[in-house]
């Protein structure tokens, strides 16, 4: 289980870097909280990943955190 959490943290490290290589300063504040919510919140769950499962609330709570951030833009169905 524990190989499955290291490879997770490591897709969503890979997917927000590739991400914030394109923001620009146009790109809206929430966005670039969102991104970096998430990232904080994978790569902070890696050294408590044993302790009693926190990891493992830890990096769900960082991706439901990522999920509620973005819900706005997808309320009217898909962002344009």
């Amino acid at each position: 289980m524990e190989a499955l959490h290291y490879l997770v943290v490591s897709g969503i490290f890979w997917a927000v870097i590739c991400r914030a290589r394109v923001m620009t300063a146009d790109t809206p504040q929430r966005v670039k909280l969102q991104y970096g919510v998430l990232l904080v919140g994978a790569v902070s769950s890696l050294p408590i990943y044993s302790s009693a499962e926190a990891g493992q609330v830890l990096l769900g709570a960082s991706v439901l955190l990522y999920l509620w951030l973005d819900a706005r833009r997808w309320r009217y169905g898909v962002p344009r």
